[in-house]
């Protein structure tokens, strides 16, 4: 049996549906550079990338899991991205 919200959108009923949609996906995204990059930073640096650009979590979720203040999450993530760039720049060059 399925219910049908608003938008015409199904939603799962059974069990087994269920379970499918918990199972955890991964990304197969690979770049060598990128991760070569990554790994060049601290690991509060990329603790803060991960949290945010891999899990999709908001700053103040991030702001909680980290103990931090929510402006210093934000400031350690844009200083990281520009720390990044300039990184992945170099290795164009």
């Amino acid at each position: 049996m399925i219910f049908y919200v608003n938008n015409k959108r199904q939603l799962p009923t059974t069990d087994a549906q269920i379970e499918q949609q918990m199972e955890p996906c991964y990304d197969s995204y690979e770049n060598p550079d990128l991760e070569d990059a990554l790994t060049k930073l601290s690991f509060y640096e990329q603790t803060v990338l991960r949290l945010k650009y891999f899990e999709e979590m908001t700053f103040t979720q991030i702001a909680s899991v980290m103990d931090e203040n929510v402006n210093t999450v934000k400031t350690k993530l844009y200083r990281t991205l520009d720390t990044l760039k300039i990184s992945l720049n170099e290795k164009e060059i």
